[in-house]
């Protein structure tokens, strides 16, 4: 399979779970990889840049322009964190649809996933289907809530999943989710009529 791999958010820990990922990911598989952080330091970027070959990156400081202060939020969110999560996930998105755009590349899945993940088994990779979201199975924070730190897809499935941010509003609005990242990623998926199928697949946060 060719899969597009999108990194988002904190850049730290990228050193370390190099061998980790790659590994993961090689069997029978080629893939391209993207990069969004906010404003990470100009010397990790570069040897971010060098060990893993990304396609593309975004480095720009996340500037916030609507902190959505109106709305409530769970007690264990910090806002600024979320957003800057959402927008990442939007903005690394964006890369991938920019190099399909110019290169015609086609992508039998894209995936979206953290650099501080220490995967303990290999990466299950199914034949996607439409309209889908694959999700490990665990690892979910709340109840109607949805694990949001690992997720593949189809490129028009993962558009949906990976542009919250621009229905935000939308669902907080028509729903009564908190402001809470795992909260408001299941409550998108729900809306919009994806299914979620999980699957068995060991890993923690190793921050």
């Amino acid at each position: 399979m060719h899969i597009a791999i999108l990194f988002y958010g904190r850049i730290n820990k990228f050193k370390e779970h190099y061998k980790n990922i790659m590994e993961s990911f090689k069997n029978s598989n080629t893939f391209d990889i993207f990069y969004s952080c906010d404003n990470a330091p100009l010397d990790l970027l570069q040897e971010f840049i060098e060990l893993y070959k990304p396609v593309s990156v975004i480095n720009e400081k996340i500037e916030l322009t609507k902190t959505y202060e109106d709305y409530p939020k769970h007690p264990h969110t910090n806002k600024n964190n979320m957003l800057c999560h959402f927008l990442n996930k939007s903005r690394v998105f964006y890369l991938l649809e920019k190099h399909i755009e110019i290169h015609k590349i086609h992508y039998d899945l894209v995936i979206s996933l953290r650099l501080d993940l220490l995967f303990e088994n290999t990466m299950p990779f199914y034949t996607v289907e439409e309209d889908t979201i694959y999700i490990p199975e665990g690892y979910d924070y709340l109840d109607f809530a949805i694990n949001d730190q690992i997720a593949y897809g189809s490129i028009r499935t993962m558009k949906i999943y990976m542009n919250i941010i621009n229905n935000l509003e939308i669902i907080l609005n028509n729903n009564k989710t908190l402001l809470h990242p795992e909260s408001l990623t299941y409550t998108n998926i729900l809306n919009n009529g994806l299914k979620i199928i999980r699957f068995p697949f060991n890993y923690r946060l190793d921050k």
